[in-house]
């Protein structure tokens, strides 16, 4: 993998050593865990350091422009139950302890400003000066937070205003704006679309163990089959599904059967959970969509999303 990878790889790994250690702590329980940080610094700490680890492990997530992500040991299985379990009590902790640093940082800049002969506001001027100085356009926005459409649109009609009132006569300002409306007008480039398809892509968590098979092909076919999903083309990101699909069972489970409808069929044999996944209904369609097209079957948007689950449980489960 390369650098980036390993640095997150040992991020996802200390999020699991932490939570580990929180999970012990408490007994398992996140009631334990609201009262018994109120009275042990140690345990609220403790807490603290898993919301900060796993809201970097989010905010990482939402700016990849993959929605793959190779994982340490333990990873999934921790993150489930933090997710599901944990999340509000340690958020809340989080938030507590955020403020309280604040009042603590305030109360240190006083001190500072006062042993300097400076008074608090112009102090935290220059703090906030040097930190602005090295920001880049654009770093402000977060993805887990900001709606990047509305942003978007809001620039856009900032700009024709703009335009309208102050650069009547700019012939390339109002090119810029004609640019605009054929790429969404012509090429049908819909950002809201885009965007809402984009949230309800599941990311795909691939288990450590599974490297021992070339993951190439899962990489590459899940994050094609994503971009065409997000950008509208429901009909090929369905067809990768199938090869997706095919490939996982084949590669990773060492299932040889001629043809998918078999391999399935050894498949929920081995492992009776995969009958719930209904893959056999995800075959079909992908069937109907390759085989008569001319009757131009209608992909629902869940019928995506829901084949791209199934590759992800599949994914989840490869055997060590």
């Amino acid at each position: 993998m390369p650098h980036g990878g390993d640095q997150m790889c040992n991020e996802l790994e200390a999020f699991v050593a932490l939570f580990g250690e929180l999970k012990h702590k408490v007994n398992n329980s996140p009631s334990t865990l609201s009262w018994l940080s109120n009275q042990k610094s140690d345990v609220r700490r403790l807490a603290y350091l898993v919301g900060e680890s796993a809201d970097k492990i989010r905010k990482n997530r939402a700016g990849k422009p993959e929605r793959h992500q190779v994982v340490p040991p333990g990873f999934i299985s921790a993150w489930d139950e933090y997710e599901n379990r944990f999340t509000l009590n340690v958020s809340q902790i989080l938030e507590a302890e955020r403020k309280a640093g604040v009042e603590d940082f305030l109360a240190e800049l006083k001190g500072v400003a006062v042993s300097r002969g400076k008074d608090v506001d112009s102090l935290l001027k220059e703090i906030l000066a040097k930190l602005e100085s090295h920001k880049q356009p654009g770093d402000s926005f977060n993805p887990l937070k900001d709606d990047p459409v509305s942003l978007i649109y809001n620039l856009l009609l900032t700009y024709e205003d703009v335009v309208r009132e102050i650069l009547p006569d700019d012939e390339y300002a109002d090119k810029a704006i004609g640019a605009w409306h054929f790429f969404e007008g012509v090429l049908g480039l819909d950002h809201r679309g885009i965007y809402d398809r984009w949230k309800q892509v599941p990311e795909l968590l691939i288990p450590s163990h599974a490297l021992r098979v070339d993951p190439q092909p899962i990489f590459e076919l899940y994050n094609e089959a994503v971009r065409c999903y997000v950008f509208g083309n429901r009909i090929a990101a369905i067809s990768m599904c199938r090869a997706l699909l095919e490939h996982i069972l084949s590669k990773h489970y060492k299932i040889e059967e001629a043809g998918l409808d078999n391999m399935i069929t050894v498949a929920e044999g081995r492992y009776k959970h995969f009958k719930r996944m209904r893959m056999n209904d995800r075959r079909k369609l992908a069937n109907r969509i390759m085989h008569d097209y001319e009757k131009k079957p209608h992909v629902e948007d869940e019928a995506v999303v829901e084949f791209l689950k199934t590759i992800r449980t599949l994914v989840r489960d490869i055997p060590k």
